[in-house]
């Protein structure tokens, strides 16, 4: 529209306005200039507005700024209005890594392949060369078709997973529940259109004597590396059956990954090979035959978000064959290292990576993959940044004051791992969110012991706080692991998983979530309590945090944060698995197992601090019974939005229903929802005898975010 600007009449761009950028001409005096900004507007050009993801990164890349959108869960990416600098976006999509073999015996085991890696990025050696347009919903002009999508699908693939164990796990080894890494996609809801990375091929088996009872086709594909998006390394001593994986499966062009290693079979005890990496393959292993060969290398060097990470889809190293000093090493990329006995265990591959789980070693189970990641980007403007920027630390976006982000006029520091948040002055009137890793799942015992749900993070919401300049911790609280029944889990043992670690900046610590209980045992009682396992009929209480939230978006906690109590589990009763109690939220109360249903998690809280819409962290994880899962606590009650895991469900083996269809009928927990601190679900089994098995979910993560006025 027209107004008086410094004394003459001149156009102010429309924000929105893509096909006809208001333009002024003419050389503008410093008064201009201030009136031009006063009067709401100014004559330079932007580029798209959209909304969505966990983290988001501003950045100058020569002349040229970006604004990258990162998801490290399932999410929506809506475009809200399109820019001056066209409807083009690059992206990178990172499916789940594979987990590594385990293996009961003398032999090594494989390690676990690099999740599939789709890229659309200049310069990278596996860019795809296609463009890639994004539309508003519903918009139609001379160039662009209203085509209705305006918001696309993003999902993001867990890694492989794989039965902890206790050290050495002997017959009780995982090896027959190793899962592939899960597809990740980015693209329209419900058409074929969109970028699909495969996940990551599970690695093979070492030798077991115990299988030969197993039929000969399953017991084939135990051993092999399995085909993926890199393919899983092969199993040590297993014969014809020690080669690698296929990488590239299904094939995608550019190539998604690369083949896994082959193990070795030669007298004696043999070592596992390398899982496939996006870029190489997975090494065989050579001479010596004992040691594990090294994991393929992932795509690195990726400059999409470089305040996030730049390497993706690295494969895992094989396993060693018994007490040998070292064993094959993670491909770069994020994989993890191989086990060799007796002084180690396998890796797991790097969170948000894709990268590949290291195999195991002579009793010594594989690891989990590296969940993978979606990030998208596009360009925002030139030379500068929308704002001041006070600090460094963590992943920064910089809002402008016509953005249409609730964090319009501020910056946003994300923390998804512990760092330092580096103040270059004094700075006021700062908010902040401080979320606790959330509880591991309690693991189940045999018919008579469901585990409970793992309790949410405590919630810590502040504003009006104020830091010094200089350096200050920030620490971020990694999610409880499920505990190997026997070992050592929670204070009670028998099953209960560990706590959350906790989260803290400023002052104020978010505690970690109550551990699930296992069978007769109390669920913990920090953060968010988790919920009792079977046989235990006391709820936890949250001791370290306070009830009381309303799920209020942006609703400003007690120092000690938001948290509820865990669900009571139901009555032993001999041979029946009965419900395990939910694990609490931070909005809820888990919910008390039955004798015919599992307790449900308690739903979580609302927080808008990231700046791309409304975020929901927090929920607790889902108890346990005979025939089915309780829910993990949601966002809003809203299937739309999961926090906690479910808990586990018969048939759900490996990773959420991977694995082979032999195994005995056991359900793992669900793991909690990356950086919202939810707890994980409890584990159960039918078979007595197989309690091994039955591990529950592990807790999510926590995270830390930091904002102040850019002015």
């Amino acid at each position: 529209m027209s107004r008086y600007i410094g004394g003459q009449i001149g156009d102010v761009q429309e924000p929105n306005n893509r096909y006809a950028p208001g333009e002024l001409r003419g050389v503008f005096s410093a008064s201009d200039q201030f009136q031009m900004r006063k009067g709401g507007g100014w004559a330079g050009v932007k580029g798209m507005q959209c909304e969505g993801g966990d983290a988001v990164n501003d950045y100058i890349e020569g002349t040229d700024v970006y604004r990258a959108h990162i998801f490290l869960r399932d999410g929506k990416f809506k475009v809200l209005s399109l820019g001056a600098y066209g409807d083009e976006i690059e992206y990178l999509v990172v499916g789940g890594g594979g987990a590594g073999g385990g293996t009961a015996s003398t032999p090594g085991a494989g390690g676990g392949g690099g999740g599939g890696v789709r890229i659309k990025l200049s310069g990278s050696p596996l860019n795809n060369p296609a463009a890639q347009e994004v539309f508003v919903a519903g918009k139609a002009n001379s160039t662009q078709a209203g085509d209705g999508f305006g918001t696309y699908t993003v999902r993001v693939g867990r890694g492989g997973r794989s039965s902890p164990g206790t050290p050495p796990a002997g017959n009780n080894s995982n090896s027959n529940a190793v899962g592939n890494g899960q597809p990740s996609y980015f693209g329209p809801p419900s058409t074929p259109e969109g970028e699909e990375a495969t996940g990551g091929g599970g690695g093979g088996a070492g030798y077991n004597p115990s299988y030969g009872s197993y039929p000969a086709p399953g017991r084939f594909l135990i051993y092999s590396g399995r085909p993926g998006g890199s393919g899983g390394g092969g199993g040590g001593d297993v014969g014809p059956n020690k080669t690698g994986g296929y990488g590239n499966t299904p094939p995608r062009s550019p190539s998604q990954g690369s083949n896994g290693g082959d193990g070795s079979d030669q007298p004696g005890a043999d070592a596992g090979g390398g899982g496939g990496g996006a870029t190489s393959p997975g090494s065989s292993v050579g001479s010596p035959q004992l040691v594990g060969a090294d994991g393929g290398d992932g795509i690195t060097s990726v400059n999409i978000a470089p305040g996030f990470r730049t390497s993706f889809g690295g494969g895992g190293g094989g396993g060693s064959s018994q007490n040998q000093s070292s064993a094959g090493s993670g491909g770069n990329g994020g994989g993890g290292s191989g086990s060799y006995q007796p002084t180690a265990n396998a890796a797991i591959g790097q969170r948000f990576s894709g990268g590949g789980g290291g195999g195991g070693s002579n009793g010594y189970n594989g690891k989990e993959g590296g969940s993978g990641c979606v990030i998208i980007r596009y360009k925002i403007g030139t030379h500068n940044l929308p704002g001041n920027v006070k600090a460094s630390g963590g992943i920064t976006a910089v809002y402008a004051p016509d953005d249409l982000s609730p964090q319009r006029g501020k910056v946003v520091h994300t923390f998804i791992e512990s760092g330092t948040f580096v103040a270059n002055q004094n700075i006021q009137n700062i908010e902040c969110l401080i979320i606790g890793g959330g509880g591991g799942g309690g693991s189940g015992e045999g018919y008579a012991g469901p585990g409970g749900g793992g309790g949410a993070g405590a919630v810590i919401y502040k504003t009006d706080r104020s830091v010094t300049a200089g350096s200050h911790t920030v620490t971020v609280g990694n999610g409880g692991e499920p505990s190997y029944l026997g070992g050592d889990g929670g204070p009670d043992s028998q099953g209960s998983g560990y706590k959350g670690g906790d989260s803290s900046f400023n002052g104020l610590t978010a505690t970690g979530g109550g551990y699930g209980g296992g069978y007769g045992q109390l669920g913990g009682t920090s953060g968010s309590a988790g919920g009792s396992g079977n046989g235990n009929q006391n709820a936890s209480s949250a001791a370290t945090a306070n009830p009381g939230s309303v799920v209020i978006a942006d609703e400003v906690s007690p120092d000690n944060g938001w948290g509820y109590s865990g669900g009571a589990g139901a009555t032993y009763s001999p041979s029946t698995a009965l419900g395990s109690g939910g694990g609490g939220g931070a909005a809820a109360s888990g919910t008390n197992g039955s004798p015919s249903g599992a307790g449900n998690g308690g739903n979580g809280v609302a927080y808008t601090i990231v700046g791309q819409g409304v975020k929901w962290y927090a929920g607790g994880g889902g108890g346990t019974w005979n025939n089915s899962g309780g829910a993990g606590g949601k966002g809003g009650g809203s299937p739309e939005n999961p926090l906690g895991g479910d808990g586990g469900t018969t048939g759900k083996a490996g990773n959420y229903g991977g694995g082979v269809s032999y195994v005995p009928q056991y359900g793992m927990g669900q793991d909690g929802q990356m950086t919202t601190g939810s707890g994980g679900g409890g584990g159960m089994i039918l078979n007595p005898g197989f309690s091994w098995l039955a591990t529950g979910g592990a807790g999510g993560p926590g995270i830390v975010v930091i904002a102040y006025p850019s002015d």
